[in-house]
């Protein structure tokens, strides 16, 4: 609450060229979404997985976000996946067995 009270006066001053006008509705749309449904999708599962895993095995799954985010940009933005990232998805892959194995 007091970073948002410090800052918004800022961004305010900052945003307030900008062509807010142009911005088209399904920008809109995706903003909105992301910050409400999709946050309160990812919290309710984030406490469901507190409350049945407890929050060593929950943490463990933290780091598959990066990989899922590369794997959701390559086949909803067309990014190209290049043979690093492949090997970093299998090092994750292997930090996440061996975590939860103990």
């Amino acid at each position: 609450m007091v970073a948002a009270l410090c800052c918004t006066p800022l961004v305010l001053l900052e945003t307030r060229d900008d062509a807010w006008r142009s911005v088209s509705w399904e920008a809109w749309a995706g903003l909105v979404y992301g910050a409400t449904l999709g946050m309160v999708m990812a919290m309710a599962l984030w406490g469901r997985s507190l409350h049945r895993l407890g929050p060593k095995q929950t943490m463990i799954y933290i780091y598959l976000e990066p990989v899922s985010a590369v794997i959701i940009a390559a086949a909803v933005l067309g990014e190209a996946l290049h043979p690093l990232q492949a090997v970093g998805a299998l090092l994750t892959f292997l930090g996440i067995a061996l975590a939860s194995s103990h």
